[in-house]
């Protein structure tokens, strides 16, 4: 019978052993896959830090891009507007000239109507 219990006792320890191997090497593997996710973890910050902020100078870089392009536009329909301006004022200009030229011709003209009546 001891040399029975001897056995049980001899194979649970065996057992116990095993198990404490199996227990130590999963422990292992679990600390060594935590910190290579803890790593993970590190870089996806890293990334998610790197992309914010390119993110946000691609959007200024719009908006300053959306002014200039605004300003420019501001800017082309000012001239566009003095131009009209321009041919406006030629125009009547022209119309003027052209009413003072008719009087000069007419003028002369009319005097002599007048004096040969």
């Amino acid at each position: 019978m001891e040399k029975n219990l001897m056995e049980k006792i001899a194979c649970n320890l065996n057992n116990l052993d095993l198990k404490k191997s199996s227990l130590g090497k999963s422990y292992n593997r679990f600390v060594a896959q935590s910190y290579s996710l803890l790593h993970l973890t590190g870089q996806m910050k890293d990334l998610e830090a790197r992309y914010r902020i390119e993110h946000r100078t691609k959007i200024q870089e719009l908006e300053n891009r959306e002014k200039e392009v605004g300003v420019k536009e501001n800017a082309s329909s000012l001239w566009i507007h003095c131009i009209q301006g321009f041919e406006i004022k030629e125009q009547r200009l022209g119309r003027e000239k052209h009413r003072n030229e008719a009087n000069l011709i007419r003028g002369p003209i009319e005097d002599q109507a007048i004096r040969n009546n």
